[in-house]
């Protein structure tokens, strides 16, 4: 019934329902006898099952080669997957208590590891290499330290709620108000010169070849600028790191100049929102580090101290705010001065490792496919890509012509050349009389299509152009153009009339 190709869900929904549902159960308990190969014989159970999965949330034909399927279903290889996961869980070894036994059987080279405990088998070869072992090796003994449990549930999240305020959204306003609003907050800061105000930023780039990741802040009180840097924290970090790790060093200045020189109000203005709402967060999370540093200083600051005070605010980019443009000038210096890494690698950068290892591997095995089979390479052009393709998400298409567009895409669909092939007592004449009834004549020459073909020739005047099936606007045009004309309907099967758009 979710499957029905008239009524069933959507490709969007049918894929957050596999993914939520199916994908967890197929991968569960991968990481113990999973080693990073093509293991035919442990897979094949769990191939058949995702290619059955493909299949029904695609509305697509058994025949349907099942690269095209997990290419548009923005689904990898099941091996793909597994290896993706294998790399994310590198990416916790450090987030899992010291005195756990996973942890105790690390190699030798992590400092949790205890020699007493074997975990690796007697032979040594790749092939009996140890689960535990084969995870440690897609990570480093000095990745990024996660501390799992920080803050007792009866605490408050952030202490001393009515003295460290953490403000990251608009509060209902528009943005064009609430930045108005930042403005005149900043304007009267400025001339009370009780605060200390800060501002940081962050910036990534890819210079020859290697990643370059800075961090710049600015610490101001009244129109005076007090303090200003820029440093680097090395290639394997991302963007997130840096804005993280600019509101602790913009804070932890601020504060050292506030108790050096009598300032009683601390405020950091910062335009990552996603950040803001971090810096305070002693949950696990990526960049816990900077949290847990930053709730320390922020305590020690206000403590037996009430009339101390400090809001760290989100500020919307690019609004006019003097000291954020500064400081986003520092974070870009910074890029360029040689790099002093906190660790050997961070969470975050991990994790996108594993994506971008996972992308460069489906887009290998997709080329292979592609180039032994023209009319895929024709018709599905964009490279793979875990994020739906937005005809599926954006366009509002209904699961029949979603199901028609992907029959039509692959070519497994209900046109006679295709019938002819499997049941040969099947007319593979189009109605117009044609000798085969195949996608490019119904599309280009049919009669019977022709009144629509100009929702086609709107997009582009010659049906080979490459942007036709390489663009949302060029498959929305095929989408409404199969609406228009009922192409690919179940011969005997509902009358082929127009439908609606």
């Amino acid at each position: 019934m979710l499957a029905n190709t008239q009524r069933g869900l959507t490709i969007k929904h049918a894929c957050i329902l596999y993914l939520t549902c199916v994908i967890p159960i197929l991968t569960y308990g991968s990481p113990l006898w999973f080693l990073g190969r093509r293991q035919k014989l442990l897979l094949e159970p769990l191939r058949k099952v995702q290619n059955q999965g493909l299949r029904w949330l695609l509305g697509a034909f058994k025949t349907t080669p099942i690269p095209c399927l997990e290419h548009l279903a923005s689904i990898p290889p099941l091996h793909i997957t597994c290896h993706k996961l294998i790399m994310n869980y590198s990416a916790k070894l450090r987030t899992i208590p010291k005195s756990s036994e996973v942890a105790k059987r690390l190699p030798a080279s992590w400092d949790t590891h205890i020699p007493t405990l074997n975990s690796n088998r007697k032979n040594t070869t790749e092939s009996s290499q140890s689960p535990i072992h084969f995870i440690a090796s897609h990570s480093h003994p000095h990745i990024e330290f996660v501390s799992p449990h920080i803050n007792h549930p009866s605490n408050p999240t952030i202490p001393f709620p009515d003295q460290i305020k953490i403000k990251d959204s608009t509060d209902g306003l528009k943005r064009n108000e609430y930045r108005d609003k930042i403005l005149s907050e900043i304007s009267v800061l400025e001339e009370c010169h009780a605060s200390v105000l800060g501002y940081s930023d962050g910036h990534a780039a890819v210079s020859n070849g290697i990643r370059k990741v800075g961090v710049g802040y600015v610490i101001r009180a009244g129109k005076r600028t007090l303090s200003s840097s820029s440093v680097g924290i090395g290639p394997r970090a991302n963007i997130y790191d840096a804005e993280m790790l600019g509101i602790l060093l913009a804070f932890m200045k601020a504060k050292q100049i506030a108790e050096n020189q009598g300032y009683r109000k601390i405020r950091i203005y910062y335009d990552n929102q996603s950040a803001v709402k971090s810096i305070a967060d002693l949950s696990q999370h990526p960049c816990q580090y900077t949290s847990r540093a930053f709730v320390t200083a922020a305590k020690a600051f206000v403590a037996e101290h009430p009339e101390r005070s400090i809001h760290i605010t989100w500020t919307p980019g690019h609004n006019g705010v003097e000291g954020n443009k500064t400081a986003d000038r520092l974070a870009n210096e910074g890029a360029r001065v040689a790099p002093n890494p906190i660790f050997n690698r961070t969470i975050t950068w991990a994790k996108e490792q594993a994506t971008r290892k996972t992308i460069r591997s489906w887009k290998k095995a997709w080329y292979e496919h592609s180039e032994s089979r023209i009319n895929s390479k024709y018709y599905i052009p964009r490279p793979p890509a875990l994020k739906l393709h937005p005809i599926f998400t954006s366009s509002k298409l209904g699961r029949d012509i979603e199901c028609r567009l992907v029959q039509y895409l692959t070519g497994h669909g209900h046109y006679g050349e295709y019938h002819a092939q499997f049941h040969h007592d099947v007319d593979p004449r189009c109605a117009c009389g044609e000798s085969e009834e195949t996608i490019f004549h119904l599309t280009t020459s049919c009669p019977a299509t022709a009144g629509h073909r100009g929702i086609l020739s709107e997009f582009s005047t010659n049906i080979n152009d490459p942007t036709l099936f390489g663009s949302l606007a060029g498959l929305e045009a095929v989408a409404k153009f199969i609406a228009k004309t009922g192409i690919g309907r179940r011969r005997g099967g509902p009358q082929a009339a127009a439908q609606a758009m």
